[in-house]
């Protein structure tokens, strides 16, 4: 078993994203951000599959969208906020 962190840097030196893997699959929390800092999107990861929430921004940090996973499907509500954040 190999568990291991992958991190990717924009240009600015600004962190990109960041992915957790275990034996060369995705395994865990995999968490992106906007290149001007702001987070762009979180969500989790079992043997290379989506599991569990997964949530993205917007470069201002207004929430965009939630949605769950499971077995790498849909599973639940598909939650999407506009712009007024307003659901």
């Amino acid at each position: 078993m190999v568990n291991r962190a992958l991190f990717k840097y924009y240009d600015n030196g600004q962190i990109e994203e960041m992915k957790n893997y275990k034996d060369n699959r995705l395994n865990g929390k995999s968490t992106f951000w906007h290149k001007n800092g702001q987070k762009f999107g979180e969500g989790n990861y079992k043997d290379g599959k989506r599991d569990g929430k997964e949530t993205w921004w917007n470069e201002d940090g207004q929430k965009n969208y939630e949605i769950n996973y499971k077995d790498d499907k849909y599973d639940g509500k598909f939650i999407r906020w506009f712009e007024n954040g307003q659901k």
